[in-house]
């Protein structure tokens, strides 16, 4: 029971709850979709910040970006000056933190895959500074075929130490490093405590937080089959990577482009598609770059065990589209 004396009390309670009535109402200011856009690690990388400040935004993109130069600097087997080409002429050397994480998860893969997935195939990402041609490159591939083996690369965690085993072995992580970047823009996406934001790595998709219109991301799949097309989209949620391989794929050579078909480093040959389109969404970027690439090569996925937090979409050459029972895809 309230007093007599303490019924000036019950005028600032009601005040009180009609401000909190008010503020809880009050509508919130939207966040901003605020584009940014640059080249690294050879392509075109676009950054959609969800922010209200687009000063602050600014600064994050500037620190995202350099993030991107930065991993670009250490695994760019084009540029004679980055870590992993003084890799591959010093054949023994202490490593970046960046690049051994990115070569001991590229061992762990070729692996788990019987060398499906390679990192030890540079002699074919060089033989495309010299030709395009089919059979050239075949001649190169062979005459290299002794160097190529992921047991050539030797690594040693306690010294952080890389080297390679054999005269003829050139390490290539391209296949690698737009994953790892995007887990380093995650992680600065956490740090800098941006509420959303869209990383598009020249179709490898990041994303953090909440799409402000949607809850998850709905992210287009592209048709293979017919350009401008789409198979459907997937829905991602906050900190997943979407990587996809088709039948053939890009490398930046200067300001041009070369395109070649996926092949299979066991055989030494072009792989023989089983699949037009392997998509693959995971918690972890540098996971889901390599595995686009090496369930491609393998071709089957049905003697395969993967874990319960990596989700796969295929399309075979016969147009038969399958995914994983736990992710969400609407055609």
């Amino acid at each position: 029971m309230i007093s007599l004396k303490k019924k000036w009390h019950l005028p600032i309670l009601a005040l009180l709850c009609v401000l909190g009535i008010l503020y809880a109402l009050k509508p919130r200011l939207p966040y901003k979709a605020l584009s940014f856009e640059t080249h690294a690690l050879g392509t075109r990388c676009r950054l959609t910040l969800y922010m209200q400040d687009p000063a602050g935004a600014g600064q994050v993109a500037e620190a995202v970006f350099a993030e991107l130069k930065s991993v670009e600097n250490k695994s760019n087997l084009y540029d004679p000056h980055s870590e992993v080409s003084l890799l591959n002429a010093q054949r023994n050397m202490r490593l970046s933190p960046e690049l051994y994480a990115i070569l001991d998860r590229s061992l762990y893969y070729a692996r788990w895959s019987q060398g499906a997935f390679d990192p030890t195939v540079g002699a074919l990402t060089l033989a495309y500074r010299v030709t395009t041609d089919p059979s050239a490159v075949s001649r190169i591939w062979q005459s290299q075929a002794a160097g190529i083996g992921w047991q050539n690369l030797w690594l040693d965690p306690y010294n952080q130490v890389g080297a390679l085993r054999h005269p003829l072995t050139q390490v290539d992580v391209w296949g690698a490093s737009k994953g790892y970047a995007a887990d380093r823009a995650l992680l600065m996406f956490k740090a800098l405590k941006v509420p959303a934001a869209l990383l598009d790595l020249g179709g490898q998709i990041t994303v953090w937080g909440q799409d402000p219109a949607h809850g998850d991301w709905p992210v287009g799949i592209e048709d293979p089959r017919q350009p401008n097309a789409l198979l459907g989209k997937i829905m991602l949620q906050s900190g997943q990577t979407l990587a996809s391989s088709s039948l053939s794929q890009h490398w930046p050579l200067g300001e041009a482009w070369v395109t070649h078909p996926i092949f299979d480093p066991r055989l030494k040959t072009q792989v023989k598609p089983g699949y037009t389109l392997v998509s693959v969404c995971a918690e972890s970027g540098l996971d889901a770059d390599i595995l686009s690439t090496t369930l491609f090569v393998l071709g089957k996925l049905e003697t395969l065990s993967l874990p319960p937090s990596i989700n796969v979409l295929t399309l075979d050459t016969e147009g038969k589209l399958w995914h994983s029972p736990t992710l969400v895809f609407a055609r």
